[in-house]
C-alpha cells in the first residue's frame, strides 16, 4: 500500500489513479466498502479513518468472498496528506 502511494506521489504509478478508491469511514460497513470497490471498477481501496489511529477492519458475520481488491485504512491525518498528494499529481 505504501509503495503504491509513494509511486503515485512521484508520478511512477503502479496502478492507474482512476482505479484507486478513497473513502471516508462511516455510513456503511467495511465489507460493504470493500465490495463497492470491485463493483465500481477500482483496483484498490483506502478508507480514511475519522481520527488519527488505526483499527482492525472487522467483517463481523458478513461474507467477504466478493471483496477481492486490496483494502486498507489510513489515519485521518495520513488520509488528508495522501489525498492532497494524489490530487497534486494531476
Amino acid at each position: 500500500m505504501l509503495l503504491l502511494l509513494q509511486a503515485a506521489f512521484t508520478k511512477r504509478l503502479l496502478v492507474d489513479p482512476r482505479s484507486l478508491a478513497i473513502m471516508k469511514r462511516g455510513e456503511c460497513t467495511f465489507v460493504e466498502k470493500a465490495k463497492s470497490i470491485v463493483i465500481n471498477g477500482a483496483d484498490i481501496g483506502l478508507v480514511v479513518n475519522t481520527d488519527n489511529e488505526l483499527i482492525d477492519l472487522p467483517s463481523g458475520k458478513e461474507k467477504t468472498s466478493e471483496c477481492t481488491a486490496p483494502f486498507g485504512l489510513l489515519k485521518q491525518e495520513d488520509g488528508k496528506i495522501a489525498i492532497y498528494k494524489i490530487l497534486s499529481v494531476g
